[in-house]
């Protein structure tokens, strides 16, 4: 009997495996969606209060450790949903009494439930605590939960030789599809993307994936964007990693039907970042991933902020771009350019100040020591690396309030080390 016992026991993990890893779906089974929609408000209010107070039984983990499944295990068109959390021992079956709503659950080392399909049965296998590798087994007539015996239980496999459909959903899931998109997503908003006269609803989700090898910190994000509580975009990257991650919605080109989805996140440094998306044909598409917007235009033009690096270190230069199929197009790549903020340094040697880039008229001279800022930046061609390079920079003089050019590459500096300034403050220090 025993062995009985553990060969069933055995079975019964096979098809639970096989339903929680997607089995043969069911003719009448519909979309997600559709099955939640068979629940009345007041269901789908008691379903999602009773969620959260189960996610809540354990606060060592957060809501990303549970996960839920819509099943059949009567033959009626209200799915159950079965549960198993963070905690591998918690796991049972939510189910409705009408308008109320009743729970089965076990919790117990190496137990597990698993049910057959539409048959109104339900079992439940534990681990003896008096014999070691022993297990016990019970078979339930469900809801009522009456013991039935093993023989019902066999005879009713070989009824069913395949099993339901049961959708995998976490926490943010079933928030969504219950209609409470505010508690599925990180952030959350609705407006009109495409023109249509319809508002969609966006919300975004950060998840911590252990085991993608991309590894940031020890872990990476995985960060989805829904439309309409269907993931359209999914990335692996750092997005609501230190303080989370913020939602806005933008209209680069008023003059178009569209409106455009900005999330900020955070890089390495603790420097916000944009990236963009259009919402169009149903699919969302990155336009582009840059640390700052500034202004947009009519025409798909926007002038961003991009981290560059001269002779002075890096600065923030205000750079026109286009938006391209393929991403950002800098409209520009010569001539003067506008930092975002006034950069201070002072001089570690004399620095001649040019009236022009010509330099051909000495407007004064930075002696060492002295302060001054730079507000522009000025790229050219250079022959030598045959690149677009960084080669002046537009200052003003804290002694006398001199304006003018400085040349940070070319003859007057081949050979140094290339710290004839210095930056205040100096972060890259």
């Amino acid at each position: 009997m025993k062995n009985v016992k553990k060969l069933l026991c055995t079975l019964v993990l096979v098809i639970l495996g096989i339903i929680l890893f997607g089995g043969t779906q069911y003719a009448e089974a519909a979309s997600i969606q559709k099955q939640f929609n068979k629940l009345t408000t007041t269901q789908k209010k008691i379903l999602k209060d009773k969620i959260e107070s189960i996610v809540a039984y354990d606060t060592w983990y957060d809501t990303d450790g549970w996960e839920f499944y819509l099943v059949y295990i009567n033959d009626d068109d209200i799915p159950e949903i079965w549960f198993n959390g963070a905690d591998p021992y918690y796991e049972g079956v939510l189910y409705f009494k009408g308008n109320s709503i009743e729970e089965f659950s076990e919790e117990g080392k190496y137990s597990s439930l698993s049910y057959i399909p539409r048959s109104g049965l339900i079992s439940y296998s534990f681990e003896d605590p008096h014999f070691d590798d022993s297990f016990e087994f019970c078979v339930y007539s469900f809801p009522d939960f009456k013991e039935k015996t093993e023989k019902d239980y066999e005879k009713a496999l070989k009824k069913y030789d395949h099993v339901s459909d049961s959708e995998c959903l976490s926490y943010y899931d079933m928030m969504a599809y219950l209609g409470y998109p505010e508690l599925a997503y990180d952030a959350y908003t609705e407006a009109d993307l495409d023109g249509d006269g319809k508002k969609e609803t966006i919300g975004i989700r950060a998840v911590r994936d252990e085991n993608s090898s991309n590894m940031y910190y020890g872990y990476s994000k995985v960060s989805n964007i829904f439309i309409n509580n269907q993931s359209k975009y999914a990335a692996y990257n750092n997005w609501a990693d230190e303080g989370g991650v913020y939602l806005s919605i933008i209209d680069i080109n008023p003059a178009d039907s569209y409106k455009e989805i900005s999330v900020e996140y955070f890089d390495p440094h603790g420097l916000s970042e944009y990236a963009v998306f259009r919402y169009k044909n149903k699919k969302l598409k990155l336009l582009f991933d840059e640390p700052y917007i500034i202004n947009t235009k009519n025409d798909d033009s926007i002038t961003i902020l991009k981290l560059s690096y001269s002779r002075l270190g890096y600065t923030y230069v205000k750079v026109d771009c286009k938006i391209k199929k393929n991403g950002l197009k800098e409209i520009k790549k010569k001539g003067v350019f506008n930092l975002s903020y006034a950069n201070y340094f002072t001089a570690a040697e004399n620095i001649k100040v040019y009236a022009k880039t010509d330099k051909k008229k000495i407007v004064t001279t930075i002696k060492v020591g002295e302060g001054f800022t730079v507000t522009k930046l000025k790229k050219l061609y250079n022959k030598e690396s045959k690149e677009y390079t960084w080669q002046y920079a537009y200052v003003e003089t804290a002694k006398g309030g001199f304006k003018g050019w400085i040349n940070i590459e070319g003859t007057a500096y081949k050979g140094d080390s290339g710290e004839n300034l210095v930056m205040i403050p100096n972060w890259l220090d």
